[in-house]
């Protein structure tokens, strides 16, 4: 299930024109940057996007991604100075903590809106000319696409250059027993069901909480140091024998000290083969 931030809330442009320059079918951060780049030179250009302007970096890779890990770091260096200085043991803070969560959300959401109201919306990119068109595209020959939009209508566009594709990525779902039989995340949804999810399991406290990430790339990474900063018991699956495969060694040993120290616990050479609950 995709996140809910990517669903439009308004209609995009209609054809206004079926002779272009250029063509760029994805309206995501590369889609965007060609679209601009092409219109700096005065050329005609449309912008093809069957979701929400702004792809992964706005919504949910860049931008969630890097206000989960800044907040987290912010939260994890609080809890440990309270650890040590402070009054309060752990469980006087776990009801504070589900306020705290939606607090993260909510700061997460603001920063995805603010990007994509100053940088990705259908009105930015069509006050530099850029024709945005809602549909899917499907091409006719080297220089001509057909869209068909939502509501099954069509049209043909030529591009007189050329045209980009930019349509970007997927999660990937994979063959895991038992996994389609319950809720689980992907990198599109967790920046709104991992709150609510967490945040519906209330009175349980957070540090009970166990999350478990399959992945040790740089985003299974990424989500498994910011889940458990928040104060989630993480465990990371990587089918690698080492964090950040296709990284430097060194940045993997490092990280994996760093882990280490913050207690998430990592299986490195291990596939997940089966879930239950």
């Amino acid at each position: 299930m995709k996140c809910p931030c990517l669903r439009r809330d308004t209609a995009l442009s209609s054809v206004s024109n079926r002779h272009y320059d250029i063509i760029v079918i994805g309206g995501g951060s590369a889609g965007i940057t060609a679209a601009k780049f092409a219109a700096t030179f005065d050329k005609s250009v449309a912008l093809i996007e069957s979701s929400k302007l702004g792809g992964d970096c706005t919504w949910t890779g860049c931008v969630p991604s890097k206000t989960i890990l800044s907040i987290s770091k912010r939260v994890y260096n609080w809890r440990k100075m309270n650890e040590k200085f402070g009054s309060l043991n752990n469980d006087e803070i776990d009801d504070s903590q589900y306020r705290m969560l939606m607090d993260v959300k909510r700061q997460i959401d603001k920063n995805r809106q603010r990007i994509y109201d100053h940088d990705d919306s259908p009105e930015v990119m069509q006050s530099l000319g850029i024709d945005v068109i809602e549909g899917s595209a499907r091409f006719l020959d080297s220089k001509t696409v057909d869209v068909t939009s939502d509501s099954s209508s069509s049209s043909q566009l030529t591009a007189k250059y050329g045209i980009v594709v930019a349509t970007g990525a997927i999660p990937q779902i994979l063959d895991i027993q038992g996994l389609g039989q319950g809720k689980y995340w992907t990198y599109e949804n967790v920046w709104n069901d991992f709150f609510v999810d967490l945040e519906q399991s209330k009175p349980k406290p957070l540090k009970d909480s166990t999350v478990i990430v399959v992945g040790g790339g740089p985003v299974g990474c990424e989500l498994s140091q910011a889940i458990s900063r928040l104060g989630c018991s993480v465990i990371l699956v990587s089918k690698s024998d080492k964090l950040l495969p296709s990284g430097e060694e060194i940045a993997s040993s490092e990280l994996q000290n760093v882990f280490e120290k913050e207690d998430i616990d990592v299986l490195c050479g291990e596939s997940a083969v089966s879930v239950t609950r």
